[in-house]
């Protein structure tokens, strides 16, 4: 009886802020119910997008024989990921900003294939966590708003 209700106890309390529970972790994440299949789907296709925009920036410079400018490539970045974002979130309806937070997480992590492969420092590679938050934030603002309208 006392490890009963101690449990129930253990469960049930609530903390002064809202509605958040004292609840374990693992409880806390079967709740969100994400999908982790569609989660990795979206990384691979923001990834890509951003694979062949840097492709292209490279591309057209060589072309031009200017190079690669930075800025090529931070424009680059930002156009095909924000637009991978907003794909994701206009796609999914809801826990929308979980699922994208999922997605930037997943993508980082594929992302270190840059400095495995001397195409960033370890260093960058961190920093870009910021970058990504950023890019998720405009397409996620944007996915959100075209699937209101829809």
């Amino acid at each position: 009886r006392a490890v009963a209700i101690r449990t129930s106890v253990y469960y049930s309390r609530r903390l002064c802020i809202g509605e958040m529970t004292t609840a374990p972790l693992g409880d806390t994440m079967k709740r969100m119910h994400l999908n982790w299949r569609l989660i990795g789907i979206h990384a691979v296709i923001i990834f890509a997008l951003t694979v062949v925009g840097g492709f292209l920036v490279g591309f057209v410079g060589g072309f031009f024989g200017s190079g690669m400018p930075i800025y090529a490539l931070a424009i680059s970045n930002l156009i095909s990921a924000s637009a991978g974002f907003a794909y994701s979130a206009y796609k999914v309806s809801e826990k929308r900003w979980a699922h994208l937070g999922a997605v930037a997480l997943v993508l980082w992590l594929m992302s270190l294939i840059n400095p495995l492969l001397g195409l960033a420092t370890f260093g960058e590679w961190v920093l870009s966590l910021i970058a990504l938050i950023f890019f998720m934030v405009i397409g996620g603002g944007v996915g959100a708003l075209i699937a209101k309208r829809a």
